[in-house]
């Protein structure tokens, strides 16, 4: 794993994110390859002895050095901000920078507070949308889990505006994405993918509405006649059910909370979200920032590392194992 070199960005600084980090470090977590976490030294020094954490720093001026360190020290790329509240901003933005001038192999984000990131950058939705405009490509989230692959149509959108994006080709758009990922990504050569409908009961043959006839369905006949084995729409109410996750590889629903609800219920402690359709790898653990547990080390490392751990897997399947990780310095 000595290719690896992964960034953590710090996150919201008083949610829990750190000291999940902290425990990872601590446990000594086998297969994560080197990391840095990438934020101000001092603040992560300071909630570090705040949690009781007895684990010894180092801080870097340069990524490259994370690996010189990694076995003795957590390092700690240490960013300085004129003001507190661009931590999290600044700390996204130059983990962008390091792994698109591959610096680093693939970047884990700490959960973040999104109404102090708006303070500062109003038109700011989430990181899957954010790293997609930095890399200037349409990104798109994938939820991962050793049960199941989930990704909804659509994401952060208004319930109320869900309609706009009914369409074939946005739909159909999405569907390559997502196939191109579980191909290059996941190294699934010929996918099994399952559709939601929309409507309550995929729309009862047109009683309870008709995208399921007018949209999804003439979608599924083109990607069949490509030989995509994808079935549906199936209703939302049963498309997760224990035989569909055993024999598909990825469950393809119309709007996020088709998708996240059943997912969280099943993978909330191991579940990984994956920004996939980028030039960089980019993963999160699939909780917030859970202010109600932070500082009383008891919130759940495990998606954390189910996160880095499909980072590096991501890594290894973009590459085929040739290693692509430039040793040279950001300045």
């Amino acid at each position: 794993m000595r290719e690896i070199l992964n960034c953590i960005t710090i996150g919201d600084e008083k949610g829990v994110g750190l000291e999940l980090i902290f425990k990872i470090w601590k446990k000594n977590k086998k297969n994560t390859g080197v990391f840095f976490i990438l934020g101000n030294y001092y603040n992560i020094f300071n909630i570090s002895k705040k949690l009781n954490y007895n684990l010894k720093f180092k801080k870097i001026n340069k990524s490259d050095e994370a690996k010189k360190y990694f076995y003795k020290y957590l390092p700690i790329l240490h960013l300085v901000s004129k003001n507190k509240k661009y931590n999290s901003l600044d700390s996204l933005s130059i983990s962008y920078k390091l792994a698109k001038n591959k610096l680093i192999t693939g970047i884990i984000t700490l959960p973040i507070n999104k109404n102090k990131i708006i303070s500062i950058k109003k038109n700011f939705i989430d990181q899957t949308k954010y790293f997609g405009e930095l890399n200037k490509k349409e990104s798109h989230m994938i939820l991962y889990s050793k049960k199941i692959i989930v990704s909804p149509i659509t994401s952060h959108i208004p319930i109320i505006k869900i309609k706009y994006y009914i369409n074939k080709k946005f739909i159909e758009k999405r569907i390559n994405l997502i196939i191109n990922s579980l191909k290059n990504d996941f190294k699934i050569d010929n996918p099994k993918i399952i559709i939601s409908g929309l409507n309550p009961h995929s729309g009862e043959s047109g009683k309870m509405g008709v995208e399921e006839i007018k949209v999804i369905e003439p979608i599924i006949k083109k990607f069949k006649k490509r030989k995509v084995m994808i079935d549906g729409p199936v209703s939302s109410d049963s498309v997760f059910k224990n035989y569909n996750i055993n024999k598909y590889d990825c469950i393809i629903t119309i709007y996020h909370d088709q998708a996240l609800i059943p997912f969280k219920i099943l993978n909330f402690n191991n579940g990984v979200n994956f920004t996939s359709g980028l030039d960089i790898i980019r993963t999160s653990p699939c909780h917030g920032t859970a202010y109600n547990i932070a500082g009383k080390n008891i919130a759940d490392e495990k998606s954390l590392y189910s996160a880095i751990l499909l980072a590096n897997k991501i890594y290894k399947n973009r590459y085929n194992d040739k290693k692509i990780f430039k040793p040279k310095f950001f300045d």
